[in-house]
């Protein structure tokens, strides 16, 4: 599964931390059994991409 995710409120948009645990739970509902690659479109990508992936890790810990 490919979700590409290109800042909700523009290309310049920084995801909030809540906006991230939110789609946790889209692509785990998605297609639970199947590996995610989540691509961040954003201006902020990089520091967005690296928090989600901790809030992710988090949760399944």
């Amino acid at each position: 599964m490919y979700w590409g995710l290109h800042g909700s409120g523009g290309v310049r948009h920084a995801y909030t931390d809540d906006e991230l645990r939110a789609r946790h739970p889209m692509l785990l509902d998605a297609e639970p059994s199947t590996p995610a690659y989540v691509l961040f479109n954003d201006m902020p990508r990089v520091g967005d991409a690296k928090r989600f992936a901790r809030l992710v890790a988090a949760r399944s810990s």
